[in-house]
């Protein structure tokens, strides 16, 4: 999967050129191919209209249980319970860390939810 930054270079456009076919200011998208910025709705769908692709494909990760034809707004609630588990787990004190997502793998295993 590719990056919003490999989308755009691919595509030969520059952050200022998106901007002015967008509205969304270079920062903003500079700070959003960087990873410190988390766009919000009107952002990822003004970006998913001008490439004309979904937007977690652009970031260039899959959200678990979603397609390309998934709507936006079920790809980005997904995306927000998946935030909310990572924050969980790092709230784990680290020295345990480890132990309880070996644990948590063997439990989704049995599960079958999960396959290495």
């Amino acid at each position: 999967m590719r990056s919003l930054k490999q989308v755009r270079k691919d595509n030969q456009l520059t952050l200022e050129m998106v901007a002015e076919n967008t509205g969304i200011s270079p920062a903003t998208l500079s700070l959003i191919e960087q990873g410190k910025s988390i766009a919000n709705y009107n952002t990822r769908k003004t970006l998913e209209d001008f490439f004309d692709s979904p937007i977690d494909w652009i970031w260039g990760y899959h959200v678990i249980g979603m397609d390309k034809d998934s709507s936006l707004e079920a790809r980005m609630d997904a995306e927000r319970t998946f935030r909310k588990l990572l924050n969980e787990v790092a709230s784990i004190p680290l020295d345990i860390r480890g132990e309880f997502i070996d644990l948590l793998i063997v439990y989704l295993e049995r599960l079958k939810l999960f396959r290495k």
